[in-house]
């Protein structure tokens, strides 16, 4: 009997914690198209075209779609449907500071996106050591150093790429096979302009920020990684690679958005996100960027 009432106690403590809310039609999502196209120079012209779906309906593609590029008002080309859902273009001749357009209509929906190309990046020098970092000890540390350009207003990304051989081993500890992966590092900074961006919270793989404290110059910035890059039983690193990206307005505010999104998504006591886009009467984003990377050799 005691047991039974302990059970009631907690029972009816846990419906005392449970709240529901009512959500207003404003954020009610209509079926609309879903558009995403990053674009960069001289590279394969890839986007992706759905619709908006039930979390729990199936995606919904459409192949359908007639989606035309211009360059500086001249048309580039349409994009070929693949199938669900992607269309590609091969062979763009797109070079930073050109304009683009996009013309799309998917039999129910038409819309059009212009943007610019953003100037191009290039990292200059990068310099590696072991950094010791309060409350982490030691870590991996890049200096990383590039030019801005003084005309624009630009809009970057620092993200970094591991590649390395995880080992199988046999019982005496031998290794006995390999594979060879790559994944996103994760990584951090406390210079001005990556606290200056509080979107950076939410996210350890990749750090957003603005040139509004240096524009027009060759600032060197310092990212690290808590994570072990030497050489282990287990695993070998074979390479870190650095990747700069200069990004459209439109594609930092969807990419800070989206990581803000995703982390809510992961607490069951906040509402998810809005996800900024740029594709008028749908969802998504077309925007473009340029990009520099730098290749860390481990012996």
């Amino acid at each position: 009997m005691r047991n039974l009432l302990l059970l009631f106690a907690v029972l009816l403590g846990f419906t005392a914690c449970v709240k529901e809310i009512p959500l207003g039609s404003d954020i009610e999502v209509a079926p609309r198209p879903v558009f995403h196209f990053f674009m960069r120079p001289d590279s394969v012209l890839r986007a992706d075209l759905g619709r908006v779906v039930s979390i729990s309906d199936n995606a919904i593609y459409n192949d359908q779609a007639v989606i035309s590029v211009y360059r500086n008002n001249q048309l580039q080309g349409d994009l070929l449907a693949q199938g669900n859902g992607r269309y590609v273009l091969v062979g763009n001749d797109f070079k930073p500071r050109d304009s683009f357009r996009i013309e799309a209509t998917d039999g129910n929906y038409n819309f059009h996106i212009r943007g610019r190309m953003p100037s191009a990046i290039a990292i200059q020098k990068i310099d590696t050591q072991t950094l010791l970092v309060p409350g982490i000890g030691p870590a991996f540390n890049m200096d990383i150093r590039f030019t801005d350009s003084a005309v624009d207003d630009n809009y970057y990304r620092i993200y970094a790429l591991r590649f390395y051989y995880e080992y199988t081993l046999d019982a005496s500890q031998k290794r006995t096979d390999s594979t060879l992966l790559v994944r996103r590092m994760n990584i951090d900074g406390s210079a001005l302009p990556f606290i200056q961006n509080n979107f950076n919270n939410y996210t350890s793989s990749e750090i957003l920020f603005t040139d509004a404290t240096f524009n027009g110059t060759q600032p060197t910035f310092s990212v690290y990684t808590p994570e072990n890059v030497h050489e282990t039983p287990n695993e070998r690193t074979v390479k870190v690679e650095c990747v700069l990206e200069n990004l459209e307005k439109p594609l930092y505010d969807f990419i800070n958005t989206r990581n803000a999104h995703i982390w809510q998504q992961q607490s069951i006591s906040q509402l998810p996100g809005v996800v900024l886009g740029n594709v008028a009467g749908g969802y998504g984003v077309a925007a473009a960027y340029t990009q520099s990377r730098i290749q860390i050799l481990f012996k």
